[in-house]
């Protein structure tokens, strides 16, 4: 028998509501407001790191363990915090840097595959930027300092 799938939105339009017969200890109910597309996107992104073969990067490069892809997952979590917008790069070496920005301030921060992480904030676009501060073995919790600090030059 297939699963019977149904819609409410006669009472809600932004509540989505599916139900499996037999199977009621997995609904899941979720909201128009509490999905981010953006943020599902990035953290699929960052998933798919994982998958790089061996080489990837001209004959070089490494995927990034569970450890450092889950570690940043975190961090695009803790920009959306903040409302800033993220961009995901794989590094040859198994490592991955995470950008969050707003408009032309952007902190770079840099997970290594021992998890040691570093921050650097940068203000401008493209070639045409001035490196404000590099921080070296940078904590999760100075991390977090720092985006406040980012969030409120940014909103001024």
């Amino acid at each position: 028998m297939a699963p019977l799938a149904r819609t409410i939105n006669d009472t809600n339009p932004n509540l989505l509501f599916n139900l499996y017969p037999m199977q009621f200890s997995q609904i899941k109910v979720t909201t128009a407001d509490e999905f981010d597309y953006n943020q599902y996107i990035i953290e699929k992104k960052i998933r798919t790191l994982g998958n790089l073969e061996t080489g990837w990067n001209y004959g070089e490069g490494a995927a990034p363990n569970q450890e450092v892809i889950e570690q940043a997952i975190d961090l695009s979590r803790l920009g959306k915090t903040y409302n800033l917008s993220c961009e995901v790069f794989p590094v040859s070496d198994g490592e991955i840097e995470v950008s969050l920005y707003q408009d032309e301030h952007f902190l770079d921060i840099l997970i290594k595959k021992d998890l040691t992480m570093e921050l650097t904030h940068e203000v401008g676009i493209g070639s045409n930027y001035d490196e404000k501060e590099f921080i070296e073995n940078v904590s999760q919790d100075k991390i977090t300092e720092k985006l406040l600090d980012f969030w409120e030059k940014c909103n001024l």
